[in-house]
């Protein structure tokens, strides 16, 4: 079997191996958008693949997914840094659908009808007009392959690292424990540059290799480096933010689960959570934990931040409220107060969080 075939295959089981790492913890944010990034690298090792054993020769519907698949690595990059190094931001914040418009856009214009159609005269007119330097080029590589992707790639590349050193300049002392996610964001870089240098030199060079040879090699290599860490430390692939962040904590396991009964009791039989400026200070100090380890157990074991860990009581307290007949008349706003929300807007945006739904569309859902 031809080895760029083998490289690929070897490719699709590490990958596949790290989906299995990752999956089980995709609930957290971060572990979701990993998850989406190793979906994107086994698509696009699988197309590659099947491309060149010739499964695609009578499936032109599929030709353009080797380009498309290009135009999501980027966005899926930065939002991957953004939620593993902040993975408290509100969902809501999110606008990864926005920047999938790129990969849709390339997805029309590189399906068979609209390519033979409207793309090609345009670009066969265009080349008439090209200096001769470019006559070496396919006009079409120049501008899908070289101009638009290269860019949109590095765009993203460089906004993902600076968010990483923004991180390190805020959090010092954490350089050596978020070296794999630099890892991993600078590998795209190299790809990125190779990929452009071989594409731009070959018209000169009389190289018998491909840059998608070149880059899949790379590629793959780029799976192994992350699955040696997914396997020697799986705490930092399937939890990343816990672990640069308690990576130096004293906390033994025994202690944790003891914390976390003791503040699973507290919550359930004193319910701090109705009093509307309930700090982590102060429920640390009740039950004479350290606020970071009080953080700690909360984020371990539960996967969640502090606000998310109290709104979700309150939440299920207002849930009661709302379907019980006796606080029928209660208003939404009355309802929020009660349950120990300080405003309609945080009650609502918790509220939808954990249950998809506004507190109105579930208090009609639930009308006798």
């Amino acid at each position: 079997m031809d080895i760029t075939n083998v490289v690929s295959i070897v490719g699709i089981i590490q990958v596949v191996f790290l989906l299995v790492l990752i999956v089980p913890n995709s609930n957290k944010i971060p572990n979701r958008y990993a998850t989406y990034l190793l979906l994107v690298l086994l698509i696009d090792l699988t197309w590659y693949l099947s491309f060149r054993l010739g499964a695609l020769d009578n499936q032109p519907i599929f030709w353009g997914l080797g380009v498309v698949i290009l135009f999501l690595y980027g966005p899926i990059l930065y939002y991957y840094v953004k939620y593993t190094l902040q993975p408290d931001i509100s969902k809501s914040k999110s606008r990864l659908n926005l920047h999938l418009i790129p990969a849709l856009v390339i997805l029309i214009c590189s399906s068979p009808v609209f390519l033979a159609d409207n793309i090609n005269p345009i670009l066969n007119e265009f080349k008439k007009d090209l200096p001769v330097i470019f006559s070496v080029y396919s006009v079409k590589e120049i501008i899908f392959n070289f101009l638009i992707w290269y860019g949109h790639v590095l765009i993203y590349i460089f906004l993902s690292l600076q968010r990483i050193r923004k991180f390190e300049k805020n959090n010092q002392g954490v350089s050596k424990h978020i070296k794999w996610l630099k890892t991993l964001t600078t590998g795209y870089i190299i790809f990125a540059f190779i990929g452009a240098g071989v594409f731009l030199l070959k018209p000169f060079f009389q190289w018998e290799i491909t840059s998608y040879e070149i880059l899949n090699v790379l590629l793959v290599f780029h799976i192994f480096v992350i699955s040696y860490i997914g396997y020697t430390k799986q705490d930092t692939l399937s939890n990343p933010i816990q672990y640069i962040k308690y990576k130096s904590s004293t906390l033994k396991k025994e202690k944790q689960e003891e914390y976390l009964k003791k503040l699973l009791s507290y919550f359930e039989h004193e319910k701090p959570y109705l009093d509307q400026d309930l700090t982590i200070s102060q429920v640390s100090s009740n039950l004479n934990i350290l606020n970071a380890h009080l953080s700690q157990v909360i984020n371990n074991s539960l996967g969640q931040g502090f606000n998310e860990f109290v709104n979700s009581y309150r939440v299920d307290l207002a849930k009661e409220l709302i379907i019980d007949p006796e606080k029928e008349i209660y208003t939404i706003e009355a309802i929020a107060n009660e349950a120990g929300f300080r405003s309609k807007s945080s009650f609502n945006s918790a509220f939808k969080k954990k249950l998809g739904m506004t507190p109105s569309q579930f208090k009609a859902g639930n009308k006798s």
